[in-house]
């Protein structure tokens, strides 16, 4: 008897810990546009991971998006677990505006367009065509996305 008892006990504990936490887990954050929502989770307007190679290798067990490397606010600046590069300020004026890059010992200024912005993160391509360290994933998005990551830059301060 006490063994059933114990049995319908854990049952019942089970099914209340299951029923308040399923509303907690199945709640999805409202993102305020799809880059926005890319940027935090590297979810695509297609629902679904967007597929990317390089980058650290927590990141493609356990997901993510831009976010994980170049924080909230887009400033970079923080050592990324088991990487060999510091993240970047990605804020588009910081991309955009003439930056210093010192490359092998010599001191350049180069900037970003639009589709260099592109192909930095789809290709690891810096702005003078300097490849990026291998710990900046090179995601394959669709244009669409580029354009809405674009867009989510842009509203970084």
């Amino acid at each position: 008897m006490k063994g059933k008892r114990g049995l319908l006990f854990s049952s019942l504990a089970l099914v209340i810990v299951l029923v308040l936490a399923g509303p907690i887990q199945n709640q999805e954050r409202r993102f305020k546009s799809p880059g926005e929502r890319i940027y935090y989770t590297g979810i695509g307007g297609n629902g679904y991971s967007i597929p990317f190679y390089e980058g650290p290798m927590w990141l493609s067990m356990h997901g993510g998006g831009c976010v994980s490397c170049h924080g909230v606010h887009g400033r970079g600046g923080m050592p990324v677990m088991m990487g060999t590069a510091m993240p970047t300020d990605i804020r588009y004026k910081a991309l955009t505006g003439k930056k210093k890059h010192v490359h092998e010992g010599e001191e350049k200024e180069h900037h970003y367009t639009d589709a260099l912005i592109k192909r930095a993160i789809t290709q690891g391509l810096e702005a003078d065509g300097e490849v990026m360290d291998r710990t900046m994933p090179r995601w394959q998005m669709s244009d669409a996305d580029l354009n809405a990551t674009i867009e989510y830059l842009k509203t970084l301060e």
